[in-house]
């Protein structure tokens, strides 16, 4: 037997609808963003521009899991998107999610959600050194980042494609996504610095990035560089050790 369950933001009429019959809709000739272990197409509907992510099938535990003992990938992207909403921190705008249960077992899971136009990805600050008013937009970046610590925000998956940049005026807007792995609670010294890791920026722009954010957090920003130096190394070195195991063992 075949069901499901959904939830659905305050969003514009149709999304329910949209969550019923989402299978066919994805299905459909739509611009396709991401084609890896999570499927994420861009659709036109009812006059929007909307975002549909299909999360991989789980495993047979995982299955389990998600139907039982924790929140899938698709309900967390939906809740964190509304909390981060409440908190007033900028991400697309949820309209819902669904899942799809084979016998008593969550099988198939869709996150819907507006589609941002952003200019960049934090990506291309990361890696391109002559982009204009690039010290600007670091500053702003860690005071972004900073601003997420100080209401309790910690990203998982802080890493460069999931932070998108707009041009504001003569600022900048930042917006989150990929949310399903957060956590909302304070956080430590330790916790904050090691949220930029995943940024794999390299060693100049990190001391950049991190003295900036020392000067909004009140860190000492000497202690705050060989701290956050030292662990962006470990984790790079742990990561690096793990791609070249993989080839060896192929």
């Amino acid at each position: 037997m075949t069901y499901f369950r959904y939830e659905t933001a305050d969003a514009p009429n149709g999304s329910e609808e949209l969550l019923l019959n989402i299978k066919n809709l994805f299905e459909q000739n739509f611009r396709v963003l991401q084609k890896a272990r999570n499927e994420i197409r861009v659709i036109r509907y009812q006059g929007r521009d909307l975002v549909l992510k299909s999360f991989k099938v789980p495993s047979p535990v995982n299955r389990f899991a998600y139907s039982f003992l924790r929140d899938s990938k698709a309900k967390r992207s939906f809740t964190n998107a509304v909390t981060l909403k409440s908190l007033g921190i900028p991400t697309p705008d949820p309209l819902g999610y669904i899942e799809f249960f084979q016998g008593r077992l969550m099988r198939e899971s869709f996150y819907v959600s507006a589609y941002s136009d952003s200019d960049f990805t934090i990506r291309k600050v990361l890696l391109d050194k002559e982009i204009k008013d690039r010290g600007r937009l670091l500053k702003a970046f860690a005071a972004f980042t900073f601003r997420l610590h100080k209401k309790n925000i910690l990203h998982l998956d802080y890493s460069p494609g999931n932070i998108l940049v707009s041009r504001n005026g003569s600022g900048w807007n930042f917006e989150l996504v990929d949310i399903n792995r957060m956590k909302f609670r304070e956080l430590t010294y330790e916790e904050r610095l090691k949220n930029f890791i995943k940024l794999w920026a390299d060693d100049d722009t990190m001391r950049t990035l991190i003295r900036e954010y020392a000067a909004f957090s009140g860190d000492n920003p000497n202690n705050s560089v060989q701290d956050a130096l030292k662990w962006l190394h470990n984790y790079k070195m742990r990561i690096n050790f793990k791609k070249k195991l993989k080839k060896l063992l192929r």
